[in-house]
């Protein structure tokens, strides 16, 4: 399944440094035992097998198509599938290739070595006394759960080392975290974050879980379509059809879904253009686009400020994201406990103009075409038949805004008969900043 639309689109490939932020965050969550493995372990048994290193991707690019290539190379990407769409894996040698169509590529032996050897002194530094501390900046829950080990902590910390790929549809790539082995669930983020985000949430899923996290086009490492007047590149419609391929490029026709934020929009969206693929859905703290702007008052507009000043006609809201863009992680729809190598990785996304005017253009089609998408299912009754959850941030807009409308709950049973759910602590980013409780809450979902 492709979208239609004829439109250039890049992978951008962040720096050797970038990458080791990345793999430090992952590492750190590791038992002692596997940061003793080998090379060979450290490259292959921790991630999932790399496939099919190649020069470059023939999908038009915006920028200089070598010095992407090469700062790909660089960052040494790891799995890919050959298929309708297909995932291109970026070795940092194209050394190992094999001439078959599945190949063995190098996440970069000499630069994995060297930030293992770094996160393991970080790691043994760690361990005072009878307590032992996480050396990565994170959630009070996540901290909590490496001060007291358990059986449960420490199967979180064998599943922390992720795969990473990019995944090549219909004029876009998509980059993509994968965890664990079973059946699949889909995890989406949403602004002003990327797959990053699911870095403590991910591992407690991939106990019996294949997990896979994308960036959401113009997010992070994913590629940048070009948009159209009516912004439907970026609507919730495209943007769930090009998931629904990823997902059966890597061979999962069907799958749980689970997305915050924006990510949870394109999430119903998906749910009800192709419900054949989403076996349950999971939409955290948001309810549909039509049902926020249609209750949209001055305390919305001041709340929700990124759904105003974002759909604005560019350049405007493009000007201020790339004027200050630390100030979208200093508000309660930005900010979280993270430390700055975390902080620093969210930010690479909004230091470019083609991914803050792809951003910017997603918050335009959902005051434009992606209220038109809402009301025309509404009108014609359609329904979210799958089991769905909804949970929201105690205390925050969605539970406190529409009690008239039997809260969050009340709203969504208009499009979703079988939703329940509950409120959270931790904020409007409690997947990141209380993963521990998140996860419980999923689990039981997953296994009614």
């Amino acid at each position: 399944m492709a979208l239609t639309f004829a439109s250039g689109s890049r992978a951008v490939a962040h720096s050797t440094a970038s990458d080791a932020v990345h793999n430090a965050v992952h590492c750190a969550f590791m038992t002692l035992p596997a940061y003793s493995r080998s090379r060979e372990d450290g490259e292959n048994k921790g991630h999932e097998p790399g496939f099919g290193v190649r020069n470059g991707s023939s999908t038009a690019r915006s920028r200089p198509v070598e010095a992407s290539r090469e700062r790909m190379e660089r960052a040494g990407e790891g799995p890919s599938v050959q298929g309708t769409a297909r995932c291109v894996s970026r070795g940092k040698s194209e050394r190992h290739d094999r001439e078959s169509s599945c190949h063995v590529s190098s996440l970069g032996a000499a630069r994995w070595n060297k930030e293992e050897a770094m996160e393991r002194r970080k790691f043994l530094g760690a361990l005072t006394g009878a307590s032992l501390s996480v050396p990565l900046e994170g959630s009070s829950a996540e901290r909590a759960g490496a001060q007291h080990p358990t059986a449960s902590s420490a199967r979180v910390a064998r599943q922390s080392s992720f795969a990473p790929s990019q995944v090549e549809v219909a004029g876009n790539t998509v980059f993509v975290r994968r965890y664990g082995t079973g059946p699949a669930i889909l995890l989406v983020h949403g602004f002003p974050r990327t797959s990053l985000m699911w870095r403590f949430l991910a591992p407690r899923l991939a106990e019996n879980h294949t997990v896979i996290c994308v960036d959401l086009r113009a997010y992070g490492r994913s590629g940048i379509p070009a948009s159209t007047d009516n912004h439907f590149p970026y609507s919730k419609r495209a943007m769930a059809e090009e998931l629904v391929a990823v997902m059966g490029t890597l061979g999962f026709p069907t799958f749980t879904l689970i997305g915050h934020d924006r990510g949870g929009r394109v999430c119903y969206r998906m749910a009800l253009d192709h419900p054949k693929h989403v076996e349950r859905l999971a939409v955290l703290d948001v309810i549909p686009i039509l049902e926020g702007w249609s209750r949209a008052d001055a305390r919305f507009a001041q709340t929700y400020w990124p759904w105003i000043l974002l759909a604005q006609e560019q350049p405007l809201p493009e000007s201020y994201l790339l004027g200050a863009p630390k100030a979208v992680f200093e508000n309660p729809f930005g900010h979280g406990s993270f430390g700055p190598e975390i902080l620093e990785e969210y930010l690479s996304t909004y230091r470019d103009p083609a991914r803050v005017h792809g951003i910017c253009e997603e918050y335009r089609a959902a005051a434009t075409i992606d209220v038109e998408h809402d009301r025309a299912d509404k009108e014609a009754s359609r329904r979210i038949e799958c089991p769905m959850l909804h949970l929201w941030a105690e205390g925050g807009p969605l539970d406190t805004f529409y009690a008239k409308d039997g809260g969050p709950l009340g709203i969504w049973r208009q499009w979703a008969p079988h939703v329940h759910g509950q409120a959270m602590k931790g904020g409007h980013f409690f997947p990141e900043e209380n993963p521990e409780d998140t996860a419980a809450v999923v689990k039981r979902f997953l296994s009614a």
